[in-house]
């Protein structure tokens, strides 16, 4: 699922007024800056209007040369104007106010300037000025422009396959809410934060997990009396019923969300939603239905939504046009892949290089090219020969280019690990606060294991190739249930990836630091750290690292060569 969190136009949704009660514009010059900006408010829904009220504010702070409210007017004509005219008014906030140190500046400015790159698919250059917000934002102790700016941050982060990095965002965020208890005062950034955790959660099968932050979401939401994230909750929840194979209540919830109006920000979950209601539909024998919500999904999807989720819905006509063989319809589909692959290759690279490891679009080529000779079989036989030679002269130049581009793509991975720029080192020791609620256990428990698990990472014990949770529950004085929800909500992964992760730090920590260690063989390294069999451990490995143990033996190998 393609998580659609919501990019936050900031701090416009806490202060949106109702309609515009049509009030006359009148003489302006009189009115102080509270009057004007309650007037900007209240003619929201009327942007003529106030567009009005927003230069008469601008005018009034340069002519008093205010620069704070210079930077309000800029933000009000932002908050009204299309992407292409809002980026010179947030240019113009940054530029102003750069130098500032105020609770609204400059962090306000980057924070803005984030959200229309993001919008534009710079997402490399969005997550700089997410980054600056943030520090800006803290420095000047703001916290929904941090909470805002950490929230961005996790979504760019899942938007490039790094579910890992961005799940420490979201609990992050969620920390901190819990501590501050500002989860009223901050409802739709909160709600935000509790889709995130949702959406990795149900993507890792922590259902348990995900379904805590749904319900703790809808009960807000009602709570709140605001729709603001309901559809995104209600899409998450019919996606868990699913995961748990419960299809009937999967649909029921879906067609739940589809009966009711959509919010702006959640119109790309229509894609989705459809989607699930395929599969589910797929799952209880009515192909009829899916293949009706599948067709749904391929007239939805453009390249703004496409993503690895998405694109399972192509895969799945392209099933049933093959078992149909219909030819036609099967080229149409191939066609519309091959387009969508090659501009996601464009707008996120990370995104390309994980549809390509998945599904190998070069197959697509080569079945699309399939099809075309079978269509076209009767033409002259030079026209075939000048198609294929074509085909293969393009296929080996793609294999050279994609096996160039997987090697350089490995050797940054290890250059990061060589560096330790991706190896997670334990676990966060600090006391949980508030936390016992979200998984339902006891302060004190949580503390005492929490101290247990510290010392079974810094004594290295999880190298025992016959560790079990149930052997680590009894050798902590307790049960498999209580150590499990705790690795599951503090590491974010269930007990099995989590030893995993343990033993494979822990081989590339020897490895570098250890020459007898490299002598061992690939076997001898796994069985050394706990895995029974080599294909256990390479497969942790790659998991883990993005690249194979071989790749980084060898490679080790190479630099002690050159030194």
């Amino acid at each position: 699922m393609r998580f659609t969190l919501t990019i936050l136009y900031l701090f416009s949704f806490f202060v949106l007024k109702a309609e515009s009660k049509g009030k006359q514009i009148d003489s302006l010059s009189n009115k102080d800056y509270t009057e004007l900006q309650n007037l900007f408010y209240n003619n929201l829904k009327n942007i003529s209007n106030a567009k009005k009220y927003a230069i008469e504010i601008l005018k009034k702070a340069k002519k008093e040369k205010d620069t704070i409210k210079i930077a309000d007017g800029y933000h009000n004509l932002f908050m009204i104007s299309t992407p292409d005219i809002s980026i010179k008014y947030v240019d113009s906030i940054i530029e102003l106010t750069k130098n500032l140190s105020h609770i609204n500046y400059p962090s306000r400015g980057y924070l803005n300037k984030g959200v229309l790159l993001q919008n534009n698919k710079r997402l490399n250059v969005a997550f700089d000025y997410y980054v600056k917000a943030k520090y800006y934002a803290e420095k000047n102790n703001n916290d929904l422009h941090k909470v805002a700016a950490n929230l961005n941050i996790a979504q760019l982060k899942l938007l490039i396959g790094n579910e890992r990095e961005a799940l420490k965002v979201f609990k992050s965020n969620y920390d901190f809410f819990q501590k501050k208890d500002i989860s009223t005062k901050f409802h739709r950034p909160y709600i935000g934060t509790l889709q995130g955790l949702a959406f990795v959660y149900n993507k890792n099968r922590q259902l348990d997990s995900a379904k805590i932050y749904i319900n703790e979401g809808l009960r807000k939401i009602s709570k709140n009396k605001e729709k603001y994230g309901y559809s995104g909750l209600l899409l998450a929840n019919g996606i868990n019923s699913y995961h748990e194979g419960s299809y009937n209540k999967a649909i029921d919830t879906l067609k739940k969300l589809l009966s009711i109006p959509l919010q702006l920000e959640y119109e790309v979950t229509l894609a989705e939603t459809n989607l699930f209601l395929a599969k589910s539909y797929n799952k209880i024998n009515k192909p009829k239905i899916s293949y009706e919500y599948l067709e749904k999904v391929n007239e939805l999807v453009d390249s703004t939504n496409y993503t690895t989720n998405t694109r399972e819905a192509f895969e799945m006509l392209l099933n049933i046009h093959k078992k149909r063989n219909n030819t036609e319809k099967q080229l149409e589909v191939l066609e519309k892949m091959i387009v969508l692959d090659s501009i996601a290759n464009v707008n996120n690279t990370k995104l390309n290089i994980d549809i390509y490891q998945k599904y190998d679009s070069q197959k697509l080529i080569s079945e699309k090219n399939k099809l075309l000779g079978n269509i076209k079989k009767q033409k002259k036989r030079s026209i075939v020969v000048s198609i294929i030679l074509g085909i293969v002269i393009l296929g080996f130049a793609f294999f050279l280019y994609r096996n160039y581009s997987k090697r350089l793509y490995y050797k940054k991975k290890f250059e990061a690990l060589i560096n330790d720029q991706s190896i997670d080192k334990g676990l966060e020791t600090e006391k949980p606060t508030n936390l016992s609620k979200s998984i339902d256990l006891p302060e004190e428990i949580i503390e005492d294991i929490l101290e247990k698990i510290k010392t079974f990472e810094e004594k290295n014990k999880f190298i025992d190739s016959k560790l079990t949770l149930t052997k680590l529950a009894k050798k902590f004085g307790t049960n498999s249930t209580y150590l499990s929800k705790i690795i599951n909500h503090y590491k974010g992964q269930n007990f099995a990836n989590y030893i995993n992760d343990l033993r494979i730090d822990y081989a590339i920590e020897q490895l570098k630091t250890n020459p007898n260690y490299r002598k061992y063989t690939l076997k001898s390294i796994g069985e050394e750290i706990g895995f029974n069999n080599i294909q256990s451990f390479s497969k942790a490995f790659y998991k883990k690292t993005g690249i194979k143990p071989s790749f980084f033996l060898k490679e080790l190998d190479n630099q002690n060569i050159k030194k």
